[in-house]
Formats: C-alpha cells, sequence, structure tokens
C-alpha cells in the first residue's frame, strides 16, 4: 500500500499509559491543558464525521471530494474506519461495530493491507470470539510472506515496506490471542527490512518505484524492525539479526532526528520536506500518514522528542490547525491518521474516552468552501485552438463546452476538480460583475502549468511556471484595470500543459485555504498591531544544494558569555517592511542558504507562538534548540508557519537559516501571545543589544509613547527628508509595518506591474496601512530651527486607480501639539497636479525638537492603498 497509515497493535509494557495519562500530564500548565481541551474537542468532532460516513451496510463512504482508497480497498477501508472509532474511545458495544464486522467477516482474505487492519480491528474490540479468524488471518499473512525479498506483496504487485509494516504489526496483535508466529519469519523480515535502508539511514518504499528515502517509510522500518526485534528476543533465537537490527534502527533515527517536521514528510537523501498538505485533505497526501508512523515509532521506542522537537505537541497543534470546518481533515484516510495521532492509538488501547471536558470547548462555524463567491463558477471553454478574437467580450463562445471549476487530471494539488482536463491545452472564458463600489479588481488563481489571463481583451497577467499547487494573487495590468467597466465583464485563460498533472481555476475572491478554515489556527493569528521584526543580524550566503545548513541541529547562533557576537562575520541589517529580503541583504543567490537572528526579552512567562514566514526552506533554532524544519517552495507568505513558545522570563535568541529558491528570499517574523495579542512587556532587539538605543528605537518602535521616541529617536534634519538615498531613512521610524510597506523607491518603473506614484517621481516612500485598517504612521525627531513656520508633505496616491487615503500630519513637543489633515486623492482634477501638499504650522515650536508624525490610513469606504511621500520640509 502507498496511501494508507501503518497502524498498531497493543503494546505489551506500555498499556499501562493512556491517553487520560497524557491530559493529566498535559494539564500542569494552562498551556497544556488548553492543547488537551482542543485535542478532546478535535476527536469528537472527527468521531462524529466518522460515523456519519457509515453507510447502512456497515462500510464507509468517501469523506470528501476525492475518494481515496475508498474505492481501491473497500475492506481495509472499514476495518481502518472502525480501528479508528474504537482506539478514539467508542465502546465496542456500539452500533457502527455490529454492521461493519457484519460486512467484514463474510468476506474472503485477499489484500495484505486489508486482512492486517482486520486483525488489528478484532484486536481492538477485545472479544475472544474473534480468536479463530485472528489465527486465520494471521495464517494468511505468513503465508504470503515473499521469500525472495522477506517482504509483503499486496499479494498482487511486488513487496514494500507500506504492506510490511502492516503485516508485521498484525501478527504482533495476533500473538496476543494465542498465535504463534515461526522466529525465521521475523528473522528473514529483518533481513528484507534492511535492503530497504539507504547509505544516509533512511527507508525506502520500493528500489524502483520510489527509491529515495522518505519519511512515511522510515516510520514503516523502525515499526516493523521492532516488532521483529521484540518476537526474536522474546524467542531468544536469531542473535544475528536482533544485533543487525539495533544498528539499523540507530543510523534510521539519525535520519529521523535530522529531518522531523511537523508541517510535512522528509524525502530523498538530501532530506527535502515534501507534500505539506499539498490538496489539502484530498489523496494523495502522505502527510497525515507520516504523523501517524511518527506516533507509532515515537510510542514504540518511548521517545519523548525528534530532533529535539516535542513530537507530540508539535504535530498535535499543526493537526488542529487544519481541521475541517465540518470536522475532520478531508478524505476518511486523512482523517483516521489525524485521530489515530491525536489519540496516541499506539499506547491508548482504546479503552478510555474522550475526556467530558471537550463538551466545554466552544465549537465556532466557519464558512465552507462552497460559500465562496466564484468556488465552482461555470466556464465556456475549447481544448481546439481558438481564433485570435476569442479573448474579446464580443466573441461568440456558445458553440464551446461549459464546465464547472476547477479544470485538471485526478489528484491535481490544491484543486477540487470538477472538470477533467486532458489536453495539452485549455481556453476558458467567463462573465463576472463589478463595480467600483466592490473595491479594485483583484484577481487569484491556481494554475499547472503556464497561465495567460485576459480581461475584457486586455492582457492581465502571464506566469510561465505552474503556481506550485497553491493559490497566487496575480496584479492585474493597467491596461486590463482601465477596461474594466461597472457591471459585465469577461475573464479569459489559456492554460498549457508541460507534462504531469493539470489544474486551472481563476477568482476574483479571495479563496478558502487551509490556513483559515481552522478555528484553532484562526484563533491563534497574532493581531494586526503585533510588530514584525525589522531589525536582524544576518550573514551569508552558504551554498545549500545539499541541505546540509537546512538539516543541522545546531544553531548558526552560539553567543559567547556576554552575549557578543563578534568574529561571527554577524551584520546589522535593517529593513524598512515587514519582510527581511535576503536577496537585498546579502545577495543571496538560487540553491543558497543565509542566516538570520534576532533577540526578544519578555519581562513575565512567556504563553505564545513564533509566527515565521518564508519562500523556501526555514529553519528555526529557539535558545540553541531546533524548534522547526520547514521545506516548501512558493511565495512567503506572513503568519503561514508558528512554532509553540513555552518559555520563562528573560532573554531569548531566535536563529533562522531560510533559503533562496527562485526569485524571492523573504523572511517573516513576529512574537505574539497565544491569543493573537501584543505581549506585554516584549522587546525585539539584536543579541548583543538589550539597552533601548536610537538604533534599536529606529527598527522597532512599536508600543513606545510618544514622550519615549522624542527622548530616544536621533535627530533627522528636515533638509535631508527629501528621500533621494536609502540612508535617507536611517533616522526615520515607522509603525504599522505590513509586507511591502514602507518601501523605498529610487526610480519608479513605469513597466513594472503595481502601484506606481507619479511620473518622474525619484526617491519617494510608500506608506500604506494595513488592510484591517490600521493606520501607517512615519515617525521622526526633528530639531526645528528658530523662526521655522511651516512644515509640508508632498503626497500623492497611485496613479490610475480612482482612490485615494486620508493623511495626518503631527508635530508635538511631548506636552502640545498641532495637526494639519487631508484627503490625497486619485481622480481627474489631479491630473496635471498629481501631488498634494499638506500643511502644517510649526511657528509654536521654532527653536525645540518635535516629534514629527505622518499619519495615513484608509478612507472611509476605500480599500487600503499606500500613499507615496516625496518631502518632508520647512518653508
Amino acid at each position: 500500500m502507498t496511501h494508507v497509515a501503518s497502524v498498531p497493535a497493543r503494546t505489551s509494557r506500555r498499556t499501562a499509559r493512556t491517553v487520560l495519562t497524557l491530559f493529566v500530564c498535559l494539564a500542569a500548565g494552562d498551556a497544556r491543558a488548553q492543547l488537551a481541551l482542543d485535542v478532546n474537542a478535535a476527536i469528537e468532532r472527527g468521531v462524529e464525521r466518522l460515523l456519519a460516513a457509515q453507510r447502512d451496510d456497515g462500510t464507509f463512504a468517501p469523506l470528501g471530494a476525492d475518494p481515496g482508497s475508498v474505492p481501491d480497498y473497500p475492506d481495509g477501508t472499514t476495518a481502518f474506519a472502525l480501528y479508528t472509532l474504537r482506539k478514539s474511545g467508542v465502546p465496542p458495544t456500539h452500533a457502527c461495530f455490529e454492521r461493519g464486522l457484519a460486512a467484514l467477516l463474510p468476506r474472503p482474505l485477499v489484500h495484505t493491507y486489508s486482512v492486517s487492519v482486520l486483525v488489528l480491528l478484532l484486536d481492538a474490540l477485545g472479544d475472544p470470539a474473534h480468536d479463530a479468524r485472528i489465527d486465520e488471518a494471521a495464517g494468511w499473512l505468513e503465508e504470503r510472506l515473499d521469500e525472495r525479498t522477506g517482504l509483503w506483496p499486496y499479494p498482487d504487485r511486488e513487496p514494500d515496506l507500506s504492506n510490511t509494516q502492516f503485516a508485521a504489526l498484525a501478527l504482533r496483535a495476533a500473538a496476543h490471542h494465542g498465535h504463534e508466529t515461526p522466529p525465521k519469519l521475523w528473522a528473514d523480515l529483518v533481513q528484507g527490512v534492511l535492503r530497504r535502508q539507504a547509505s544516509d539511514g533512511g527507508y525506502s518504499y520500493h528500489p524502483l518505484l520510489s527509491p529515495e528515502p522518505s519519511g512515511t517509510m522510515t516510520t514503516a522500518g523502525l515499526t516493523t524492525l521492532f516488532v521483529a526485534r521484540e518476537a526474536l528476543e522474546a524467542a531468544g533465537r536469531h542473535d544475528k539479526e536482533r544485533a543487525l537490527a539495533d544498528k539499523s534502527t540507530a543510523t534510521a533515527w539519525d535520519w529521523l532526528d535530522a529531518r522531523f517536521s511537523p508541517s510535512g514528510g522528509p524525502l530523498g537523501h538530501a532530506g527535502v520536506i515534501a507534500d505539506r498538505y499539498p490538496a489539502f485533505g484530498r489523496a494523495p497526501s502522505w502527510h497525515y500518514y507520516m504523523l501517524y508512523g511518527i506516533e507509532r515509532v515515537a510510542s514504540l521506542y518511548d521517545r519523548r522528542s525528534i530532533g529535539d522537537m516535542p513530537w507530540y505537541r508539535d504535530g498535535a497543534l499543526e493537526i488542529l490547525g487544519h481541521e475541517s470546518p465540518e470536522g475532520g481533515w478531508g478524505t476518511l484516510e486523512n482523517t483516521c491518521f489525524a485521530l489515530l495521532f491525536l489519540r496516541r492509538a499506539t499506547i491508548s488501547g482504546g479503552a478510555t474516552q474522550a475526556t467530558s471536558d471537550a463538551t466545554r470547548v466552544s465549537v465556532v462555524t466557519l464558512p465552507r468552501a462552497s460559500d465562496a463567491a466564484d468556488e465552482g463558477a461555470t466556464w465556456a471553454y475549447t481544448t481546439d485552438e481558438p481564433p485570435r478574437a476569442w479573448t474579446k467580450p464580443s466573441f461568440d463562445d456558445t458553440t464551446w463546452e461549459r464546465g464547472s471549476a476547477g479544470f485538471g487530471s485526478p489528484g491535481s494539488n490544491g484543486l477540487t476538480v470538477r472538470t477533467v482536463w486532458s489536453t495539452v491545452d485549455l481556453w476558458a472564458r467567463r462573465a463576472f460583475e463589478w463595480t467600483p463600489a466592490d473595491g479594485p479588481l483583484r484577481v487569484w488563481a491556481i494554475h499547472d502549468d503556464g497561465l495567460e489571463v485576459w480581461i475584457d481583451g486586455e492582457q492581465a497577467f502571464a506566469s510561465p511556471v505552474f503556481s506550485q499547487g497553491s493559490w497566487v494573487e496575480y496584479e492585474i495590468s493597467k491596461a486590463a484595470r482601465r477596461a474594466v467597466e461597472a457591471g459585465t465583464n469577461v475573464v479569459a485563460a489559456h492554460v498549457h500543459d508541460t507534462g504531469g498533472a493539470r489544474a486551472f481555476d481563476l477568482r476574483f475572491s479571495p479563496p478558502v485555504t487551509p490556513e483559515i478554515l481552522s478555528d484553532h489556527w484562526r484563533a491563534s493569528l497574532p493581531h494586526d498591531d503585533v510588530p514584525f521584526v525589522r531589525r536582524w543580524i544576518v550573514r551569508g550566503p552558504l551554498d545549500d544544494r545539499t541541505h546540509e545548513q537546512l538539516l543541522s541541529r545546531e544553531s548558526p547562533l552560539v553567543l559567547p558569555a556576554g552575549r557578543k557576537v563578534s568574529g561571527l562575520a554577524w551584520t546589522e541589517h535593517r529593513h524598512l517592511s515587514a519582510g527581511l529580503d535576503l536577496v537585498d541583504a546579502l545577495r543571496l543567490d538560487a540553491r543558497e542558504v543565509a542566516q538570520a537572528a534576532f533577540t526578544f526579552t519578555c519581562d513575565a512567562p512567556l504563553d505564545g507562538w513564533l509566527w515565521l514566514g518564508a519562500s523556501g526552506g526555514l529553519r528555526a533554532w529557539i535558545d540553541g534548540r531546533p524548534a522547526l524544519l520547514h521545506h516548501e517552495h512558493g511565495r512567503a507568505r506572513p503568519d503561514a508557519l508558528r512554532v509553540r513558545l513555552a518559555l520563562p522570563a528573560g532573554e531569548h535568541v531566535v536563529a533562522l537559516a531560510a533559503e533562496r529558491w527562485d526569485d524571492e528570499a523573504l523572511l517573516f517574523a513576529r512574537v505574539a501571545a497565544s491569543d493573537g495579542a501584543v505581549v506585554p512587556g516584549l522587546r525585539l532587539h539584536l543579541p548583543d543589544d538589550a539597552d533601548d538605543g536610537p538604533r534599536a528605537l529606529v527598527a522597532q518602535p512599536d508600543g513606545r509613547s510618544d514622550a519615549e521616541l522624542l527622548a530616544g529617536l536621533p535627530p533627522a534634519s528636515p533638509a535631508t527628508l527629501r528621500f533621494d538615498r536609502a540612508e535617507d531613512v536611517d533616522a526615520i521610524a515607522f509603525v504599522g509595518a505590513i509586507p511591502g510597506s514602507p518601501r523605498w523607491i529610487a526610480k519608479v518603473d513605469r513597466k513594472a506591474l503595481g502601484e506606481h506614484p507619479p511620473v518622474g517621481a525619484r526617491g519617494v516612500l510608500a506608506l500604506r496601512p494595513s488592510d484591517a485598517g490600521r493606520p501607517a504612521r512615519l515617525l521622526a525627531r526633528v530639531e526645528l530651527p528658530a523662526g521655522a513656520t511651516t512644515l509640508v508633505a508632498r503626497l500623492a496616491a497611485p496613479v490610475d486607480l480612482g482612490r485615494g487615503a486620508r493623511a495626518t500630519l503631527v508635530a508635538s513637543d511631548g506636552e502640545t501639539s498641532a495637526r494639519a489633515t487631508c484627503d490625497v486623492l486619485d481622480d481627474d482634477a489631479r491630473a496635471k497636479v498629481p501631488w498634494t501638499r499638506l500643511t502644517l504650522d510649526v511657528g509654536a515650536f521654532a527653536g525645540r525638537p518635535v516629534l514629527v508624525t505622518l499619519e495615513v490610513e484608509p478612507l472611509p469606504g476605500f480599500e487600503s492603498l499606500p500613499l507615496f511621500v516625496d518631502a518632508l520640509e520647512l518653508e
């Protein structure tokens, strides 16, 4: 089998440890107690989802749009679902088991996986009446061990480790019911598993079909060797094979320790992390399969951590963060894998039900994906090349076929396929409605491979490469934006397949993604006012083609006594926006890694999250201990990854290794409380900069009072506030920084997509408030000369968008203040005079230092957009 989870038998010496014991241990702290409640609630919802999937005949129906392996292995699927229900605390007297056994027991023994899971189910039910059937099934399995390889086949195909682990676990369970397996079979099994071990310690599925070692198969190999060695030790036989098993498992654990990640499964000799929810609940998805394998081997080998990371806590948080709104985790198999992980099924014994505390956890009903505005929209499409005018709104497409999005081949990553597309090219069109009240037009697309899009006959954007299984928001060209009119418009798309899977869908409303489906994830997201880290120490670039940097368990930042970092080739870098651009900071090239670090100090014990985002591979250490390993290629998104923080008061160091894979290499980081709020008293600084010096205040002014800023910021002369040079902003602080803002523009590139200042602008700052309406603020300490009367800000809105923003200019000496406000619009009246002058009378402060604040916020009824600041100067 290649896409069903390994199922453990009961452990003979660990049955006293139950999930109840786990929850008692978790209750030692508030965060752990809350995790226990959340786990119980998720188990309860998942169990309800599984029970609802059982048909009247006792078998189980698929849970999601993708049926997974349900049609291929109906007996195995039914047995696996029932096994999961029993391990999740459903009592054996429940009617689901009677119906399920009525369907299963009369069936012939056919597939290795199905027969193995049947044994595990009957063992979990604990009824001696099933002993004869268990003995029969165990004998059937023993007869089908492949003598050539020492492993189990389907049995109609080549042997593999996945089938083998199920059979080994089934024979182990059968021993509880009096079945005796010959020791020679266990010895042969050890030799068979060793043949699938790579030189680096990982195990592979099949030498030809899938020769690279992977996390799923490494847990399968470790499981099988544990079971075989345990049986050989009990028999007192085959010392050679037992010694070989010990040596093999030691190297396999080294492999897994270096590569474990709760957010993806390791794959290949280099240990690249793959399959992080590539299709969110649509098979094949190996991630949940891998996590349950992790639960099994960690329990069997009595490991509390893997790679110095607490595997259960991190894995449970990751699983809770991707729960479907209706309960469960997409497909039936993935729901079973997740439940068995959360339930600690290897040691739970199935006797302990979820605690009643779960009923006190409030469950928020979230919108289903089908509620999205253009989910499953109907398109006119053709696979024959159309005439040249096919992109025009007036083109007659009545002879084209009609189909619902998404279009693609079965198993397309990230897409629910409603219309099968099997050719090289696809041309598609549909109408959509838009009015200015809807705000600026925005487009999201998922595609495999290349995509070209036109709106009302004007090319809006093009991407020659696939979107890597994710929805991507694309900038719309100026010509296409101008072509859109109030009312009905037409979008046309051409998708070209270059091999492999096919996929296409396009929306004008944000797609529902895994990250916004889980209430558990949403409840912990950082609030808008939680500051991003904008001051770092960095070093690099380092070549990492073998992933040596990402796989290292040693922190790149080891601080000697006194917290000095001299001699380690670290340099300080301040980034204006929320994201650290490693290409800009270190000239990072493709397949190279940069190292970055910052420090935070908390006045009280911290229960919270470290939120991260990166465009390539990422490794994180907290206080020198590995905290996260992630490997996914795509556009960097803030708050895409989270690391649990349960830390004492004091200073803590975060070190990161981040990879550049494609065009960009961005890095996002911020620290928030467990409920997403700002952590009171938390300060962001550098490892050798614990004080609140001027540079620290410029980089991280968030949460500081005006008096603190006026006293601590370095002086900025109005004569230099024309932003002609990058260093002109060295003394200027910013609050409310979001990705892409503030942005210093040396010279406008009119060919680039995006929002631009007026023609001819040089040396401008772009300030953009957050989409939630939080203002963006520029802060500068200015020594006003004697006789100063007027402070002027030159401002402009983006061209050709018909929108605007509100700007407020404030001067304060700490006791009194003066302010002026204006609305800056991009309309016909501004065509000849694009720059707006916002003036403020500062005569009352002449000869004194003042804190100058320029605040930008959205106009009521308008979407957030940037204002461009050309100068702050005295008149």
